[in-house]
């Protein structure tokens, strides 16, 4: 499955928004609010126990 992270330019830190299933490819954040900008990476997790995550992605913005 994935982890997707958020933050916005003011945060140093992401913080974790949840978790996808891996037969997902979409995740939508409800929380966002208008006329804020804010950066996402993902990572991967495997199938052990406890899961192994990958390092985050490079981080992507939306324009509007």
């Amino acid at each position: 499955g994935y982890q997707v992270y958020r933050r916005t330019a003011e945060q140093d830190r992401y913080e974790l928004l949840g978790k996808v299933a891996p037969e997902y490819t979409l995740y939508v954040d409800a929380k966002a609010s208008e006329n804020v900008r804010y950066y996402y990476a993902v990572t991967a997790l495997d199938g052990a126990t406890p899961p192994n995550e990958s390092s985050r992605s490079k981080e992507v913005t939306i324009r509007y």
